[in-house]
């Protein structure tokens, strides 16, 4: 009895092991044709063609690349849930291994479809990817809806591959189907038959995340968008000039100079306002430039009628300069008040009056000014390479004699002893001489020695009696 169990079981493994080969790799080989023929339906894109997947019993392992994440996670779910076999409606996947990278250059060699159209004040965009064969196509019946404006096509611009199939061209591409553009209105299309409309104040991100199916970069979508864009910003600054205060400027002229100040939007209203004051004034020297630009100043000016109503002649006055006005002139009677009063209404009320007046101002002291006494030039100084002569004070003389004269009845007539010759005074001690050139000395004269004094003549001897 044990023998026939024992048979029987073995006969069972026997049968079990002998289908096992012959219908398991049946079955396998059905649950892989059944992925790939999902995956490779149209509307994927063909974004699953490098993903390769192997069956072990109703086991799935899956291999390759896809060019996102987002593709990743959706190469997963569809074999976990969307295989089915012919003639069942159960699910015959067990489990699902995905071991596939995310090779993101593949979104650039082989992009899927997608087409954008805008419009916005006179001028038409059309951009995107589509594959070669539609191209023409695409930009025939995008450029109907364009009509009147300048068209910019920018279609497969920068592609570097070939593009994946489009979902529904035809249907995306049906005149009944394209979408009403209005000034200012932009659409969207990832070639599947459907428009997705936004207005031109619509964010980037928002036109981007309608393209997500087709995993467009948003750059590209921010690049497509870049001529519109371009002209959007331009009317917005436009806009924003449009309320800002006009270029102005200021000049205070004296008889033989010019001192400009003034605040333009633009280095070409800069330059213009001194130019025309150059060719007004021109024997009149440029010589305070003090003109800035600002963002907070109208682009933009016109100093025609502000030039031609400042005075002719040589005079000296203090001018406002408004942009596209005539000027108003200060003719240099009264104060610094008096001067900002005259010209406060075509100026800004911050402005810095006293950098006209203070030019003015020292002008006008030193016209007024008493001139100063003429001084005769101090006399030159001994030079110090040139000798001085230094004179000896002169040698004092004897007094002469004074002694009585002997009477002749005193005395014998004796003759009188000269007097002694007067010491000459010795020579002066020179003066040590400087440390460039000697100091000679000159002795002062001596003077000769007096006369002696001469005699008195004998009295006369009386006659005697006869």
């Amino acid at each position: 009895m044990k023998k026939w169990i024992w048979a029987g079981l073995a006969g069972v493994v026997l049968l079990w092991a002998l289908g096992a080969v012959t219908v398991l790799p049946a079955v396998q080989s059905k649950l892989e044709t059944a992925v790939k023929e999902e995956l490779a339906k149209p509307e994927y894109s063909g974004a699953f063609e490098q993903v390769n997947v192997a069956f072990s019993g109703q086991d799935a392992t899956l291999t390759g690349k896809v060019g996102s994440q987002q593709e990743h996670a959706q190469l997963s779910n569809i074999v976990a849930e969307h295989i089915r076999t012919p003639g069942s409606s159960l699910n015959p996947v067990s489990s699902v291994t995905n071991t596939v990278g995310v090779a993101y250059e593949l979104n650039r060699l082989r992009p899927k479809p997608w087409l954008l159209i805008g419009r916005y004040a006179g001028q038409g965009v059309i951009s995107g990817v589509v594959p070669p064969e539609l191209k023409d196509k695409a930009a025939q019946a995008l450029g109907s809806k364009l009509t009147g404006a300048k068209v910019l096509t920018l279609l497969n611009d920068k592609l570097e591959g070939k593009p994946r199939t489009a979902l529904d061209a035809n249907a995306t591409l049906d005149a009944k189907n394209l979408p009403q553009l209005a000034d200012g209105d932009i659409a969207v299309s990832t070639l599947n038959g459907q428009w997705s409309s936004f207005k031109a104040t619509s964010d980037d991100t928002d036109i981007s995340a309608a393209l997500t199916r087709a995993s467009v970069d948003s750059g590209d979508v921010i690049e497509a968008l870049a001529p519109l864009r371009a002209i959007q910003a331009a009317e917005a600054e436009k806009a924003r000039q449009a309320t800002l205060p006009l270029a102005y400027g200021a000049v205070t002229a004296l008889p033989d100079s010019l001192h400009i100040y003034g605040l333009t939007g633009d280095s070409e209203s800069q330059r213009g306002l001194l130019s025309a004051l150059s060719a007004a004034y021109p024997k009149r020297r440029i010589l305070t430039s003090a003109i800035k630009t600002s963002n907070d100043i109208r682009p933009g000016s016109d100093w025609k009628a502000a030039i031609a109503s400042l005075p002719k002649d040589d005079s000296a006055f203090v001018a406002a300069l408004p942009s596209g006005g005539k000027a108003a002139t200060w003719s240099g009677k009264g104060d610094q008040a008096v001067m900002q009063k005259a010209l406060a209404a075509a100026l800004p009320p911050n402005f810095d009056f006293a950098t006209l007046w203070e030019p003015y101002s020292a002008w006008l002291k030193a016209k007024e000014a008493p001139p100063a006494p003429k001084t005769l030039p101090p006399a030159p100084s001994p030079s110090a390479s040139q000798p001085t002569l230094k004179i000896a004070p002169p040698v004092p003389q004897p007094a002469p004699s004074t002694a009585p004269t002997t009477p002749p009845s005193a005395a014998a007539p004796t003759s009188p002893a000269p007097a002694p010759a007067a010491t000459p005074a010795p020579p002066a001690t020179p003066t040590p001489p400087p440390a460039v050139a000697p100091t000679p000395t000159i002795p002062a004269p001596v003077p000769a020695p007096a006369p002696p004094a001469t005699p008195a003549a004998p009295p006369a001897q009386p006659t005697p009696a006869k």
